[in-house]
């Protein structure tokens, strides 16, 4: 633990028992963040930006408060933990007013911060993000502008201390990248196509010319979308939609939402509920992985989670407070920034891989949909719902065919889950939400 944050923390500790805490606990934030955007070859805008913070929470005979500050100086902190005592005194008392207990960290270096990217300079950023445009450019003479285009990058560490004795600190780096550029089709209309990548170390991110020219092709491919007739048929989920309907789905596996009724898995502990294919894991302890930590943002150890485990609902996840309130144990899920208490979260989730690769996956299909993008958004985190906007690629005879958008499909998440007939073998981590293609039996789409 760096020895200025550790210092800070262990100060603002002290200031709170002495004001009077039962419990108190420390979360300090530090980030160093790099951003930058470019347009047509050049740098349209560039951020670099240093920030902290500190949340300490009190705890006083069940009674909880929490406040804030980026003021670390010791006057201050002596200030913030009064504060924070004289709040608690005058809160409800709930006996899910909890920290976490010392305890061991899991072993290993799961290698979560990269020197490369820490060392990074506004020029190389540019560079890149220059770089992935003008690949995606390239692609086709029809390719004539940039929707958007740029670099992330950012260098941080995470420092908790508790009145219990326990003392994390974690470092980790993040580098992104990513393009988007427009087609020009008949009519004056333009078609998008975009990519990105997103990973703690430097060297495992895709290059700018492979994420340029896909973003090119997605574009391209589009030329001369149209909408086509109402209809159920097969739908081939493109990782970047399987991906994004995992991260909803996530919330259903969420103690507070299950404490709370209001998920539909609530009652389905136990219970089948999707495809024998399809296997849900968090695992936050994957090396190098994004979103991966030893710890969750309360100090609790992490560890590897099935929550759908070959179809069978297995787990539901849970930080201290949640797992309090429900009689069972924290599976180290709780998430926050430093203004506010503890959520629930995921860390690194992903659907387990298949065997079809993805070209056989279409060359089984005699007619089918293959969606590639989603627009308005449509689900519903209570029941599950299912409905967006919608564009791709028909299906015919096992190819590629028309291009399609003006559509929209509809289903819900256990229906779809029950309907996976194949998982594809290309399940890539490239972010803290992954998933391979999956293929839907059916789906209802709504077109002309």
């Amino acid at each position: 633990m760096s020895d200025d944050l550790k210092n800070v923390a262990k100060l603002t500790l002290q200031r709170a028992q002495r004001a009077g805490a039962r419990q108190a606990e420390v979360y300090l934030l530090t980030n160093r963040e790099l951003t930058v955007n470019v347009r047509d070859g050049r740098a349209d805008s560039v951020k670099q930006a240093d920030a902290r913070g500190l949340g300490l929470r009190v705890f006083l005979d069940g009674k909880a408060a929490l406040v804030y500050t980026s003021d670390f100086r010791p006057e201050a902190l002596t200030s913030l933990a009064e504060r924070a005592v004289a709040l608690a005194r005058n809160a409800p008392p709930d006996p899910a007013n909890l920290i976490a207990p010392a305890g061991p960290l899991p072993a290993g270096n799961l290698d979560l911060h990269d020197p490369a990217v820490a060392a990074l300079t506004p020029d190389r950023a540019i560079a890149m993000a220059v770089a992935a445009e003008k690949a995606a450019r390239g692609v086709d003479p029809r390719i004539k502008g940039t929707q958007f285009g740029g670099f992330q990058g950012g260098d941080g560490s995470t420092v908790l201390v508790n009145s219990n004795g326990v003392e994390r600190e974690v470092r980790q780096t993040f580098v992104g990248l990513f393009v988007g550029v427009l087609a020009e089709d008949e009519g004056g209309k333009q078609r998008d196509g975009s990519d990105g990548s997103a990973q703690r170390h430097l060297s495992m991110l895709r290059s700018p010319e492979e994420i340029g020219r896909e973003a090119g092709a997605r574009a391209i491919r589009m030329i001369g979308a149209k909408p086509v007739a109402t209809q159920k048929l097969p739908v081939l989920m493109h990782p970047d939609i399987a991906s994004g309907w995992l991260q909803n789905m996530f919330g259903a596996f969420s103690g507070e939402q299950v404490f709370k009724k209001a998920s539909y898995l609530a009652d389905k502990l136990g219970q089948t509920v999707a495809s024998s294919l399809v296997t849900i894991v968090d695992d936050p302890l994957r090396p190098r992985g994004p979103g991966c930590v030893p710890c969750d943002a309360e100090g609790v150890p992490t560890r590897k989670l099935v929550l759908l485990d070959r179809g069978t609902v297995k787990e539901f996840v849970y930080n201290l407070r949640w797992a309090a309130k429900a009689g069972k144990a924290s599976t180290g899920h709780a998430t926050r920034p430093y203004t506010s208490s503890p959520g629930i979260g995921a860390h690194n989730l992903y659907i387990e891989n298949g065997s079809m690769p993805v070209a056989d996956m279409i060359r089984s299909l005699d007619h089918g949909f293959y969606l590639t993008d989603t627009g308005a958004f449509g689900y519903d985190a209570a029941t599950g719902g299912w409905s967006y906007a919608a564009s791709g690629l028909m299906i015919e005879k096992g190819a590629l065919a028309q291009p399609v958008t003006d559509v929209s499909l509809a289903s819900d998440t256990l229906t779809m889950l029950k309907g996976v007939k194949v998982v594809g073998n290309d399940l890539r981590f490239d972010g803290g939400t992954s998933a391979p293609h999956l293929l839907i039996e059916e789906m209802a789409l709504s077109g002309t």
